[in-house]
């Protein structure tokens, strides 16, 4: 299965999640103007900000209510990517390594 492909054909990205560390998948459906479903826990709010529509992980009718904005309405799902293609430019690989060295450079 080509994930890459999947995400570029879908209404979002559902990322349910209580204890991931940085939250690569909604950057990379973000990356293929796929809106982006995400629990309002972890890393998440912080990584994502306002570019996702955020529920609470521990209520059905939270996560429910929020697959409804986006998949009922075409604005939201437009200004999800919107938003995703914005978010995405605070991040890349090189970024990444720059920041990564600039911490450890006084070691």
């Amino acid at each position: 299965m080509d994930i890459f492909r999947e995400e570029q054909y879908s209404t979002f990205l559902a990322q349910d999640t209580r204890k991931d560390g940085f939250g690569l998948p909604p950057l990379e459906a973000m990356a293929h103007n796929c809106p982006v479903i995400s629990s309002n826990t972890s890393s998440m709010p912080e990584v994502i900000r306002d570019a996702a529509e955020f529920f609470n992980p521990a209520s059905i009718g939270d996560i429910a209510s929020a697959i409804e904005r986006v998949v009922y309405a075409p604005s939201r799902r437009n200004e999800l990517v919107t938003l995703g293609q914005k978010r995405l430019t605070h991040f890349s690989w090189r970024r990444c390594a720059d920041e990564t060295l600039t911490v450890y450079s006084p070691y």
